[in-house]
């Protein structure tokens, strides 16, 4: 009796035991199911909704019209962030940047050596410099050496370049545009010394305008007018001209053939930080090249 006792008690045990370890073999196999769709929409509002504060953008107004996309392209996304931005010109962003008035300098040339030792630069669109006229005028292709010469005030009558009998009137940018500094690069009409001041042959009854705007409101109220402006701006109040036979436009700056292109930038003090490098990563990304490809080209990696 006894020893059938001792018999039941050990064959228990041991189904227990096998049980035991049964569940603890299952448990270390286990995985955690999958988050529902639900669960990761309501994630990723948590994360928008989360994202706050105010970011400061200024300079380039040739930049200006596409970080006013950017940023509001952003906001839908992130309805808690206020991005404020502002024109001013490329030198504008430089120093906005570097002394901290602003978070994000916009730039539309290339940044001189003394600015890259204190700005970290981002590079977003590739932009043209159309060379343009009033929709009225005949005259469709200039030479590179033509509109140097028409510039500097050397060549003063539209007739002697192919046009109607009519005085050209010369419309340049303001001194801290970076679409200026980049036309006249492209068309040799400033000059740099050793000390870094430069030296330039612009016509003295040329018009200044301060900004892209102005710039094809002149030219678009003067036949005579001749000017320039950002490619990815211009609109059909003025006519822009092909220059040694090219015709500028987004395929032509992508493949190089037009060569008076120049890079659009975003630049900060030191790496960015904080809101600023996370909207600079978004515009970087494929929602921000989204925005960006509506009107200009990405530069080729």
């Amino acid at each position: 009796m006894h020893s059938k006792k001792l018999l039941a008690l050990m064959t228990v045990t041991v189904i227990a035991l096998a049980m035991f370890l049964t569940g603890c073999k299952a448990a270390q196999v286990a995985t955690p199911a999958p988050a529902s769709p639900a669960a990761t929409t309501a994630a990723s509002a948590s994360t928008t909704a989360s994202l706050s504060g105010k970011l400061e953008i200024a300079g380039s107004t040739s930049v200006q019209g596409l970080a006013e996309d950017l940023s509001k392209a952003f906001m839908v996304k992130y309805p808690n962030v206020k991005i404020n931005v502002q024109g001013g010109g490329s030198s504008v962003g430089v120093s906005s940047a570097s002394d901290g008035t602003c978070d994000i300098g916009t730039v539309s040339r290339a940044l001189k050596d003394e600015e890259k030792k204190v700005l970290k630069d981002y590079t977003i669109a590739l932009d043209g410099i159309a060379v343009a006229v009033n929709p009225k005028n005949g005259v469709t292709n200039l030479t590179a050496d033509q509109i140097t010469k028409i510039f500097k005030g050397e060549i003063t009558n539209w007739k002697d370049v192919g046009g109607v009998d009519k005085p050209i009137i010369v419309i340049i940018r303001e001194s801290s545009s970076g679409t200026r500094d980049g036309f006249q690069s492209f068309f040799k009409l400033q000059t740099k010394d050793a000390a870094g001041k430069f030296t330039e042959y612009v016509t003295e009854t040329a018009i200044q305008t301060n900004d892209n705007g102005s710039m094809m409101t002149n030219i678009a109220g003067k036949e005579g007018g001749i000017g320039y402006c950002s490619l990815g701006v211009a609109n059909d109040t003025i006519k822009m001209l092909s220059v040694d036979g090219v015709v500028p436009s987004e395929a032509t700056v992508l493949d190089g053939t037009y060569q008076y292109q120049r890079l659009f930038l975003l630049v900060t003090k030191g790496e960015a930080q904080g809101l600023a490098k996370t909207f600079i990563e978004w515009v970087m990304g494929d929602e921000g090249k989204a925005v960006i490809t509506k009107k200009y080209v990405m530069p080729k990696a």
